[in-house]
């Protein structure tokens, strides 16, 4: 098999000929695809080092083709290729051949060392010495290497004949690497360096025919290579037959997708508040901290982690399944859904609570959980039904954690070191300047992409829209993509493993960036098949000498930190001169052979100071610091003063002794990183430069046997200093203009005499700056109204933006200046109606509101913004109360619906909402207002409110009140029957309503004004049972009967003894001995109980009474025997029949005694004398004897013994006394002297006075 390959300057020269020349070249060329040259064949074997067989074959009379032949293995078998490098055309005018050949094939310009002539030959029987060229991925060293091949077939063919304009271009001709990926089927993980090809790969892919008819989507993250791969699809496809079959994919950039998204969504992202990194470089010296940190580290730490690491919550998702699973089962598409959530909710803090409520459903982590999801749903559905309550429980409580937008401190610094190993000792420092760059967002209404993608992220969860779902999804340059940018790609893609992700890891400087592994966990999360990397490591761009020293940096980083699979080293495919470094000469001098400037080459600084003390010095803009310079690719490179600083050859000494105990590894991994960005931007020619010494890193061994050590400034000159032509200048004007470089692109274009790009390049430069009305002149002078006017416009310089955006027809814009001018003079409304006919309704309706049109304004919040809230507010402004209340009803807000309905006199409305927020103040406002005394006053009930009520109840007359009372009291409602019968002359039953109500001052009040005792002593009972119970006189025998007096009385007895002893005294002295008798059995006083049997002859009943009387009571008893003249009852009652051994105990004292009982003895001893009785006497003196206390009763004794005539007995008796107590003997002496000697005086003649003498004289003293 011959196939036919041809280059870029063979491929243009094609397409210049005519298309009769192209079909008498595709005559010829066939032949040479059959393996045939009949028409003369010129073979030159070449002098040198290359050893190729170049050979020329004649295409007609004066011109040739140049080729040479190689073989190549390939999935079809060995194959023949015909090189072809260029074509000689013989000039029939000045008779003069003209070689059309590439700039950088050396070999063709070499003398021929042996030639030979064919007149026709067939390929295949070339001896092998003729198949000397090499397939394209062997290296060389030369720079023919650098030769795109495109193979040339017979579609290829007649596309090249029917061309006529517009960019063409031709499939390459592919590595086995290259021609392995695109045969691999979907999900692709494609990983290569700059020059191997990869984004080409991914335009390819779409061309494979399965993509036919499919919905596909090319996203990159910056413009120029969504520009470059939209080119490229488009030239690849021009002149294809079948072009109308094909859907045509969407090229964009990652931030205009999702803008556009936005703006479908009604969310509005104004371009010129992007917070981007080169604003952010301006304001960052403004940040707490920024003297210690770079700006470039900082931005990426809070791009790629506090905010990018935070995944989205899809609460909607969350909603659905819960419901779904009410109903039934999930489906897959459900379970991965939620498995994905879950899977991320492992991984932050903040979702304790849902892993909680996993460890109480399920006994196991949300991981494990989210892992056997699927299980669970089938064996458990309402335990997973019980997690999912918990989750929307968990985001209605904390709403905040379902739109939060970026980590929290806690879950910044539990991140892994593997993560986020940039600053894994300073975290507190860093957030606290990511909230300084937080709160400037939200102070000064920026926005960054990472807010962006969150904003698409939650519109695609909550919008079912399948404008944004594609087939398939290539995604270039995802190593520039945070997490949730990454989590986007899966949302656009309608099957997660229809993608072509592809990046180059080698590219990233700082070590908290892009992994693979964060990239391949998306779908493990989803649980995919998670695919491999491929990986591209032949490298088509940059010289082997270069490549060489960047893989001697990936080994050394493999050594230290172990090597990723993505830092796998490169192949490259031609030598190259080697790497100069610079030695010997000072940096004045150096800089001296480097002044001038020229496109394709420039300086590389290590920091901002050092590039801008460049750039001033060398009077250029082209010196870039290696972080600007990430992406952009030079000729020629000098690397200046990497290691130049102290810091930097502290750093990089430890590195190269491998002495790192004390070095992060973010650091290091951040310097090497750095340099082999550095390094990696030069194509051909890179010099370093560290310093007339040198510097550590140069001068290790590893390093400088790959280097050329140089102090020969003339030899510096003749690489550094090759002459520009004015169009080299303009195309790197373009290059640095398409990439962002607006002030090196200015340069660029100054010194190609392009007025018009160093206008365009010094516009967009003004506009980054935001030198708005100077980028607006720049546009202007260049004819670019369009972006004139946007900048006039964004400079408030809006009569200037007008004229320009009519030029250019834009009607919103030349609205839009109308806005600005009649916001000038304080036009509001005019400005209003402007912005509603530019669907900018949420700016409308907040100038509706500054011209005080709060009815237009409010309309707009409830019919186009779908904000009840706000609607509400401004309904409630104009005094629409109605309205007002019916939004903020709508919006959840019942307390102001409430009060609003009020307003509106819709009191029903109002009463509804009052009642269900519980808002009495609101209800008694209603009720008020519409007179509803009843509900009024079960309200003041509640609230106990008498002063309230009463006035509540002014309006009505006593039938209103009386019949209303006596309702509310049948219904059991008192304190409303309270109210409206207290002030009418229906006692009882207002009574009644306040003994409900426990007022029982009141109720007795009204019972009393109504003579009703039955009821009063009710009403008293609680409050004053004294007094309820000397109203029971009152009662009528039957009222009496049903009355527990008993009980009462024993109640008064526990609490207020006197108080019960005194109303029985007054119920005996009014003659109810009936109730006396209850009162002085509940108190215990039977000795009263006896007498009021005794007045009623009752004596077995006295007796009983008499028989329980303790001896504490027979005093009391003595004296109402008196009263009542029931003495001698009671004294014989005494002598007889009282148990005076059961009541009497010596123990604890109770014993007969004077204190206690010394009336009674005296009257008991005078009613004895004069009754005369001996034998109640002799009675007496036995209980005397046996109860009473001998020391204070022997005297008494004595008496009635010696009164009986029974001397021996008392003088016994004495003697007995005597014994007991010696001691006292005198003293009883003295007694008995005393008493005989008052007798005497009393009544000499007494006969007992000479019974005392003579016991007197028995004494033996």
């Amino acid at each position: 098999m011959i196939q036919v390959l041809i280059n870029d300057t063979v491929k243009h020269y094609f397409l210049k000929l005519a298309p009769p020349q192209r079909k008498r070249l595709r005559a010829k060329f066939e032949y040479l695809e059959n393996g045939l040259w009949d028409s003369g064949l010129k073979v030159k074997k070449l002098k040198g080092t290359s050893s190729k067989t170049v050979l020329e074959g004649r295409l007609d009379r004066g011109n040739r083709i140049i080729f040479t032949l190689g073989r190549e293995q390939q999935a079809e078998g060995d194959v023949t290729l015909v090189y072809v490098w260029g074509v000689v055309v013989h000039d029939d005018i000045d008779k003069k051949a003209r070689v059309v050949v590439p700039d950088n094939v050396p070999f063709l310009k070499f003398n021929q060392y042996q030639e030979e002539l064919f007149e026709s030959v067939v390929l295949d029987d070339l001896d092998a010495d003729y198949f000397t060229q090499e397939t394209i991925a062997d290296p060389i060293d030369q720079d023919a290497a650098g030769q795109r091949w495109h193979p040339l077939g017979e579609p290829e063919w007649q596309r090249l004949a029917k061309y006529s304009h517009d960019d063409f271009e031709l499939f390459l001709h592919l590595t086995p690497d290259q021609n392995d990926i695109l045969r691999t089927p979907p999900p692709l993980l494609v990983s290569g360096t700059a020059g191997s090809g990869k984004t080409t790969l991914a335009v390819y892919y779409l061309f494979k025919s399965v993509m036919r008819h499919q919905k596909k989507l090319f996203v990159t993250y910056n413009r120029y290579l969504c520009d470059y791969s939209r080119r490229l699809y488009e030239s690849l496809l021009n002149e294809r037959d079948d072009v109308a079959d094909w859907t045509p994919p969407r090229f964009e950039t990652f931030k205009n997708l999702c803008l556009e998204i936005a703006a479908e969504g009604k969310q509005r992202f104004p371009r010129d508040k992007e917070m981007d990194f080169r604003r952010f470089r301006r304001l960052f010296p403004n940040s707490p901290h920024a003297a210690k940190y770079e700006a470039t580290l900082v931005w990426e730490e809070i791009r790629a982690i506090i905010k990018g690491a935070l995944p989205h919550t899809n609460l909607k998702l969350f909603h659905a399944t819960h419901q779904r699973l009410q109903g039934g089962s999930l489906s897959q598409a459900d379970c991965h859904q939620l498995k994905l959530q879950f899977h991320q909710f492992a991984r932050l803090e903040s979702a304790q609570p849902i892993e909680k409520a996993v460890q109480k459903a399920f006994k196991q982590d949300l991981t494990t959980f989210a892992r056997q999801l699927e299980h669970h749903v089938a064996a458990t559905p309402e335990r997973v039904q019980t997690v999912l309550h918990a989750c929307l429980q968990f985001f209605h409580k904390e709403p905040q954690q379902a739109r939060r937008r970026y980590l929290t401190p806690f879950e910044y610094e539990s991140i892994g070191r593997k993560k986020a190993p940039s600053f894994p000792f300073d975290r507190k420092q860093i957030y606290a300047m990511f909230d300084w760059y937080q709160d400037l967002l939200d102070r000064e209404g920026y926005w960054d992409e990472l807010d962006l993608a969150r904003e698409v992220g939650a519109l695609l969860n909550a919008n079912e829209d399948d404008r944004f779902r594609f087939d398939f999804v290539i995604g270039d340059e995802i190593q520039d993509l945070t997490d949730i940018q990454h989590e986007l790609l899966f949302s656009w893609v309608r099957n997660p493993y229809n993608q072509f992700l592809c990046g180059d890891t080698k590219q990233i400087i700082n070590p908290s960036g892009f992994r693979w592994e964060e990239l391949r966990r998306h779908f493990f999360d989803r649980d995919l098949k998670v695919p491999d990397p491929r990986f591209l490591s032949l490298n088509f761009r940059s010289s082997g000498a270069i490549v060489e020293i960047a893989n001697t940096l990936l080994h050394l980083k493999q050594k230290l930190l172990g090597v990723r699979k993505s830092e796998l080293a490169e192949d490259w495919k031609f030598k190259g001169r080697p790497t100069l470094l610079i030695r010997g000469l000072s940096p004045g001098r150096v800089l001296q052979s480097v002044a001038a400037t020229g496109a394709n080459r420039t300086i590389l600084v290590r920091n901002q100071a050092e590039k801008e003390k460049l750039q001033k010095k060398l009077d250029t803009e082209l010196v870039f610091t290696i972080s600007e310079a990430k992406g952009l690719e030079f000729d020629t490179v000098l690397l200046w003063g990497f290691a130049n600083d102290s810091t930097a050859r502290d750093l990089w000494g430890l590195i190269l002794k491998d002495e790192l105990e004390d070095l992060p590894e973010a650091r290091i991994r951040h310097d090497i990183n750095l340099l082999y960005v550095g390094i990696t931007r030069a194509r051909g020619d890179l010099l370093i430069y560290d310093g007339e010494a040198g510097s550590v890193i140069w001068n290790d061994p590893l390093f400088a046997r790959k280097l050329v050590a140089t102090d020969d400034a003339a030899f510096i000159d003749t690489i550094w200093n090759v002459t520009t032509t004015p169009e080299a200048w303009r195309s790197q004007g373009r290059y640095f203009l398409e990439r962002g470089h607006y002030r090196a692109a200015r340069e660029c274009f100054k010194n190609a005499d392009d007025q018009d790009g160093f206008l365009t390049a010094s516009a967009l430069h003004y506009q980054e700056e935001e030198r708005w009305e100077h980028a607006a002149e720049a546009f202007a002078e260049v004819g670019r109204s369009a972006e004139a006017a946007a900048n006039f416009e964004r400079a408030e310089q809006p009569v200037r933006a007008m004229p320009l955006y009519e030029a250019v027809g834009d009607e919103a814009g030349v609205k839009r200046c109308r806005v600005a001018v009649a916001l000038g003079t304080n036009r509001f409304h005019e400005a209003a109606m402007l912005l509603l006919e530019l669907d900018q309704v949420a700016e409308a309706a907040a100038l509706y509101v500054r011209a005080k049109a709060y009815r237009e304004a409010a309309e707009l919040y409830r019919d186009r913004l779908d904000r009840p809230e706000q609607a509400a507010v401004y309904f409630e402004k104009g005094s629409l109360f109605a309205e007002a209340a019916a939004m903020f009803e709508a919006g959840g807000n019942r307390a102001s619906a409430a009060q609003n309905y009020y307003r509106a006199e819709r009191h029903t409305d109002a009463e509804r909402l009052f009642r269900a927020l519980g808002d009495t103040k609101g209800l008694i406002r209603v009720y008020q207002k519409t007179k509803q005394v009843e509900p009024l006053l079960d309200i003041f009930a509640v609230k106990n409110d008498f002063k309230a009520a009463y006035q509540a109840v002014q309006h009505l007359d006593e039938a209103e009140r009386i019949a209303l009372g006596r309702a509310a009291l049948a219904q059991d409602r008192a304190f409303a029957a309270a109210i409206l019968l207290d002030e009418t002359d229906d006692h009882v039953a207002a009574g009644d309503a306040f003994m409900l109500l426990k007022n029982y001052d009141e109720a007795a009040d009204h019972f009393r004004e109504a003579g009703d005792f039955r009821r009063l002593v009710d009403a008293l009972i609680p409050i004053d049972l004294a007094a309820a119970l000397r109203t029971l006189p009152k009662l009528s025998e039957a009222d009496l009967a049903a009355v527990k007096v008993h009980d009462l009385l024993s109640i008064l007895c526990v609490n207020d003894p006197k108080a019960c002893e005194a109303v029985s005294g007054e119920w005996l002295a009014a003659k109810r001995d009936d109730l006396a008798l209850i009162g002085y059995e509940a108190i215990g006083d039977h000795g009263r109980q006896g007498i009021i049997h005794a007045n009623y002859q009752r004596w077995d009943q006295m007796r009983q009474a008499w028989l329980q009387m303790p001896l504490y009571q027979l005093p009391r008893a003595y004296t109402e025997s008196l009263v009542f003249d029931k003495l001698p009852i009671f004294f014989r009652f005494l002598i007889n029949d009282y148990n005076f051994g059961y009541h009497t105990n010596q123990e604890y004292n109770i014993t007969l005694n004077y204190a206690e009982h010394g009336d009674l003895f005296d009257a008991l001893h005078d009613w004895l004398d004069r009754s005369g009785d001996p034998r109640l006497r002799r009675k007496w003196r036995d209980i005397l004897y046996q109860h009473g206390r001998d020391q204070e009763l022997w005297t008494d004794f004595l008496r009635h013994t010696l009164m009986l005539g029974e001397h021996d007995d008392a003088a016994a008796y004495l003697q007995t006394l005597i014994e007991d107590q010696p001691k006292l003997k005198n003293t009883y002496y003295e007694k008995l002297v005393s008493i005989a000697s008052k007798l005497r005086k009393a009544n000499p003649d007494d006969p007992l006075v000479a019974a005392w003498e003579r016991l007197i004289a028995s004494l033996d003293l």
